[in-house]
């Protein structure tokens, strides 16, 4: 239901402002696999309806939104990741008496794809125009991230485990709650810098059938935002009861988004023998992107 409410207040926002997002950079990932202990990145795209800030009838309180897809290539995890878990299973084998075996944990594959939104309600603390402005506001978001996972070679791991690592999915629902901090300010009559920030906590339940788990942990939540915003159309057309005032603009800009949860032990390895330990777990997104966008 939360979900639904939060789409739904999102698209009904699409009536007065919007700006689609496109986005390109790097994905990385660190902890809460077994073996992860070391950072893996890959190349990442995203794709957002976002309002970073849009005062409500020309008063001092402003709402924003965003809505973002994102989809990442291939992140391979090599083998030497996984030297704690195959050492704890070959001490296994060789007490059993079944010879000096050695097990080469195989290389993984892991790709990250999902969807982010949220909402901010504020204030303009600061307000001298819609391009030079200082606001604070309450964010509220959901997350949900997936983390498709699957062995990338056949030969790396013995015969005796070929049942092991199958490929699987590890599901996120995040929803935080934080604040955020937002400004612009005017460079020329049509050109502006802005930047925000937002800090949240967030709960997340990760669920990932093949590795039986199924729990929920805490977390935070970490997102700043900068660019360059170049307006070209500035009319104001007063229709008596209230002022119409399209605007189209285009932007060019910086965010990064991080996502930390604590105590996350998810074994892929199907070997129930290894004892996977804790480990907070983060993963974040570095992306350049550009906008197109309107207000009315």
């Amino acid at each position: 239901m939360r979900k639904s409410f939060l789409l739904s207040t999102l698209l009904s926002s699409l009536l007065f402002s919007g700006e689609f997002e496109w986005g390109k950079g790097t994905i990385e990932v660190k902890g809460g696999f077994l073996g992860l202990t070391g950072t893996i990145s890959d190349d990442i795209d995203t794709y957002a309806l976002v309002e970073n800030h849009k005062n409500i009838f020309n008063t001092n309180i402003f709402y924003g939104y965003d809505l973002v897809f994102f989809d990442s290539q291939t992140i391979k995890q090599l083998q030497n990741n996984y030297n704690s878990g195959a050492s704890q299973a070959n001490s296994l084998i060789n007490s059993s008496g079944m010879g000096n075996n050695y097990i080469e944990v195989p290389t993984i594959e892991h790709r990250l794809k999902g969807v982010d939104a949220g909402v901010t309600l504020g204030y303009d603390i600061l307000h001298k125009s819609e391009s030079d402005y200082l606001g604070v506001g309450l964010y509220l978001g959901i997350s949900a991230p997936y983390i498709k996972s699957k062995k990338s070679d056949s030969n790396a791991i013995s015969n005796a485990l070929a049942s092991a690592y199958k490929a699987s999915k590890t599901e996120f629902t995040t929803y935080k709650v934080g604040v955020g901090i937002y400004a612009q300010k005017s460079l020329t009559d049509l050109i502006s810098t802005y930047g925000s920030a937002i800090y949240a906590y967030q709960k997340a339940s990760v669920k990932n059938s093949y590795a039986k788990s199924d729990f929920s942990v805490n977390g935070n939540y970490l997102e700043l935002n900068a660019g360059l915003k170049f307006q070209p159309l500035k009319e104001d057309y007063d229709l008596g009861i209230i002022t119409f005032s399209p605007r189209l603009y285009a932007k060019i800009g910086w965010r990064y988004r991080e996502w930390n949860v604590d105590n996350i032990a998810i074994n892929l390895s199907g070997i129930a023998s290894i004892k996977t330990p804790k480990s907070d777990m983060k993963f974040s997104t570095n992306v350049a992107y550009i906008g197109l966008g309107y207000s009315f």
